[in-house]
């Protein structure tokens, strides 16, 4: 059996470094590329809590475990709101994914209300480490890296209206 999974998931994988034996709170889980990254790297080792808002979404989460014959305990509800559905036993490791929630709330709310219309929203997140930088963004916003000998590159590239144009102009010649 095989489940693709893509960059991000591996790479939030990476960074959670799940071990056998750890208890695992995966708090966006839907539609289960995580949590079951997180059990094949552990060769079902560890005990994942795969949460999500959406019932229907976890079934999703559900038949990708099953296709691949692993087990997670899967919840219906919000992680940011535990006191339905925590047993409060601590967690070794939590992944929490922000940046999809948030700027699906924030379109959403652009698209509700009339004086949202055309707003944008930026994030930048590094994380350094020895020798590596970890980062993602959204919206209209990049990561550049300064060094110490001088100059300015740019690592990232814009998600919104304005990154899109040297993209289609590129594509269009």
């Amino acid at each position: 059996h095989l489940l693709a999974h893509d960059y991000g998931t591996s790479v939030a994988t990476e960074l959670l470094a799940p071990r056998a034996g750890d208890r695992i709170l995966d708090a966006c889980a839907a539609p289960g590329g995580k949590t079951c990254h997180i059990l094949e790297r552990t060769d079902g080792g560890a005990e994942v809590i795969a949460v999500d808002t959406s019932s229907a979404r976890l079934e999703r989460v559900r038949a990708n475990l099953d296709r691949l014959g692993l087990t997670a305990t899967l919840v219906a509800g919000d992680a940011l709101r535990p006191d339905g559905w925590w047993d409060g036993r601590p967690y070794d490791r939590i992944l929490l994914e922000l940046f999809e929630s948030i700027h699906a709330d924030l379109l959403q709310l652009g698209e509700s209300y009339e004086e949202c219309q055309g707003m944008g929203t930026t994030l930048s997140l590094a994380w350094l480490t020895p020798g590596w930088m970890y980062f993602g963004h959204i919206g209209d916003s990049r990561i550049y890296h300064l060094p110490p000998a001088g100059g300015l590159h740019q690592i990232t590239h814009d998600h919104g209206h304005a990154g899109d144009q040297p993209l289609r102009a590129a594509v269009e010649q």
